[in-house]
């Protein structure tokens, strides 16, 4: 039996995901001092998840902030706006 569970280092990645993951860290290093939101987005179980927590481990947390955020179980459109929110604040 295989799990969904995400993988969180290079050494599971088995699917070659670092590739994807080499190319967004090459372009969130381009646009420099900019501020930048990015979005991953696809289908349940295409490795959302195992490609964030790759690209996490790969930027230097002393140069980038970054903020996770579940948009699941949320009620309508100012539930997630709500969420959103208090998730921006709680981690600034």
């Amino acid at each position: 039996m295989l799990s969904d569970k995400p993988i969180c280092s290079i050494e599971q990645d088995r699917l070659n995901h670092i590739m994807v993951v080499d190319a967004i860290a090459s372009e969130i290093d381009s646009i420099g001092k900019d501020c930048a939101i990015i979005g991953i987005c696809g289908k349940w179980g295409t490795g959302k998840s195992s490609v964030m927590n790759l690209l996490l481990d790969k930027l230097p947390s002393e140069k980038y902030q970054t903020i996770r955020f579940n948009p699941w179980m949320v009620r309508d459109d100012v539930d997630i706006i709500r969420r959103f929110f208090s998730t921006l604040e709680s981690s600034l």
